[in-house]
């Protein structure tokens, strides 16, 4: 059964995309995302960090990292402040999950976020709102946005059980 974020995720880019693209983004950003993060961790599937090896040897392919893919190929048809702002307090936010919780998805919703980013430039180039941001914009904006996402990640990856990451996880790992 998805989650509550993918199923909003589809519902906002069906809502701006339509059902192809959607469907498109979804599937691509999913099978591009586990495939990439697979053959990353076959690689250091023999590697003796207790964390790492814990999640090479972990499968997921439920459909949040699809959501997530969706979810960045909506950022496209946000006007420029928040466009960048969703971008960069998400971004800030993904590092912290594997950091922190280790669970082999923490690492696959990142890279389906980016697949998504990428997909969704292209296959919408013209919802595309050129207007830049001003200075202001970009530093105070930026700045609370990855402070948002920051916190966010670091509270949830706390506490977000998980094989540990490099960072551990939760008070008992202090």
């Amino acid at each position: 059964m998805p989650q509550w974020t993918t199923v909003v995720s589809l519902a906002l880019f069906e809502h701006v995309a339509r059902h192809w693209r959607t469907a498109f983004v979804f599937v691509t950003g999913h099978v591009v995302a586990v495939g990439v993060v697979s053959a990353l961790l076959y690689a250091v599937r023999d590697v003796e960090q207790p964390w790492l090896h814990t999640l090479a040897r972990t499968v997921d392919n439920g459909s949040s990292i699809g959501g997530f893919a969706v979810l960045g190929a909506w950022t496209v048809s946000r006007t420029s402040r928040w466009r960048w702002w969703w971008r960069v307090g998400l971004s800030c936010y993904f590092p912290w999950l594997t950091l922190l919780s280790g669970h082999v998805y923490d690492v696959t919703h990142p890279v389906g976020w980016a697949v998504g980013i990428w997909l969704g430039e292209r296959l919408l180039p013209g919802l595309h709102d050129p207007t830049s941001l001003t200075a202001r914009q970009r530093g105070l904006g930026t700045s609370i946005a990855a402070v948002v996402g920051v916190l966010a990640g670091i509270r949830l990856g706390w506490t977000g059980g998980g094989n540990g990451g490099p960072f551990g996880w939760g008070p008992g790992h202090l």
